[in-house]
């Protein structure tokens, strides 16, 4: 968690989610670049989540024929392909996807410190 502020670590994470999806989506046309996922994590003690790795996408279409040593199924598959391996759909629909978690939890912090505020001002 960052500085123990509950919710800070999502922005984080989510941050870096969106990072990669636009990075990825910035690449569609890049021949041959593998796009990449942010695989998230439960924190301990019910502080949110957390990256737990950043791991390349590859295409197991391609992997399998490659596995399977049939060459001219790989380089036709190869041939087939967009200029790289990413899936613009679902790029956009993960940007939203974290657009959408981060402003959950920045109502979450907002709320949090809206209570802490009046909990403040009745003390004083």
């Amino acid at each position: 968690m960052i500085n123990g502020i509950p919710g800070m670590g999502a922005f984080h994470s989510f941050g870096l989610r969106q990072q990669v999806a636009a990075h990825n989506v910035a690449n569609v046309n890049t021949r041959d670049f593998e796009p990449s996922r942010v695989i998230l994590e439960e924190a301990g003690n019910r502080q949110g989540v957390r990256p737990q790795t950043v791991e390349k996408i590859r295409d197991q279409a391609l992997e399998h024929a490659r596995e399977m040593q049939d060459q001219a199924a790989a380089e036709a598959q190869e041939r087939a392909l967009r200029p790289s391996n990413t899936d613009l759909i679902s790029e956009l629909v993960l940007m939203q996807q974290n657009e959408t978690a981060y402003a959950a939890n920045a109502a979450a912090v907002r709320t949090r410190d809206d209570m802490l505020g009046h909990v403040i001002n009745m003390t004083t």
